[in-house]
């Protein structure tokens, strides 16, 4: 089974949103190309690969890596489709990072324009905060291939409080990790994500010292979201041999 038909049987689908959901930005969490998986770039050329939607008819979606990408794109709600009628655009700069050039090519040639003339589908999903902290949302794309790529939006991303102290080690992990930090010791809410936006653990008032046993999660990324108290959030990257 395709992985896009996959996404929608586990998560949460959304209906209500419509278009307004696109007007966030987006942070590419993870690329799947014929079954194998691809983490984005995170260094000082490409910190993140970010897309985001212009909806102003027409609507434009835009992307990139060490270039950007952008195109006309048609958003249909019933099914869920996006077609680039125009084909999709890009710069020519070249990328100082060899890794960096070789996601480009996965993402702006495999990806997408090796499929730019057949319609995409996406999904939407809800990250249940479980009334404790915001929910977040997850999309994903998926090509006419199958291919898929996995986005979150940028609000559940980003950390910006005194919680983006905490680390957490070892990571990457084999079986358990702990959370390090000497601002915040204990009753913390944590929370684990895979790169679709399910919730593959949840605990409350962990305390610092604590380990968090992660050995029955298959290998991969994940996203671990951690609330304090008084609400304030962080979201951390985690990579599970």
């Amino acid at each position: 089974m395709k992985r896009g038909i996959t996404l929608l049987i586990l998560l949460l689908f959304i209906q209500s949103y419509g278009q307004d959901v696109f007007s966030t930005d987006w942070m590419l969490t993870e690329l799947y190309i014929d079954g194998v998986s691809y983490s984005p770039p995170s260094n000082s050329e490409v910190p993140q690969v970010i897309a985001s939607f212009s909806i102003d008819n027409p609507d434009y979606f835009e992307s990139g890596v060490c270039n950007a990408m952008y195109a006309v794109v048609i958003v249909e709600e019933n099914p869920e489709t996006l077609t680039f009628p125009d084909g999709m655009l890009i710069t020519l700069i070249d990328c100082n990072d060899p890794d960096n050039a070789i996601f480009e090519g996965l993402y702006w040639y495999s990806f997408f324009e090796s499929y730019i003339n057949d319609p995409f589908s996406y999904s939407i999903a809800i990250i249940d905060g479980g009334g404790t902290y915001p929910d977040g949302l997850a999309l994903s794309i998926t090509n006419s291939n199958g291919d898929s790529a996995y986005y979150l939006d940028t609000i559940l991303s980003v950390s910006d409080n005194s919680l983006s102290e905490i680390t957490l080690f070892p990571n990457p992990v084999e079986d358990a990790f702990q959370l390090n930090s000497t601002l915040i010791s204990d009753n913390l809410s944590l929370s684990i994500y895979d790169v679709t936006g399910k919730k593959v653990f949840i605990q409350y008032g962990y305390q610092i010292e604590n380990s968090v046993d992660i050995q029955n999660l298959k290998s991969g990324i994940y996203f671990v979201s951690i609330i304090d108290e008084g609400g304030n959030t962080s979201v951390k990257r985690l990579i599970k041999n």
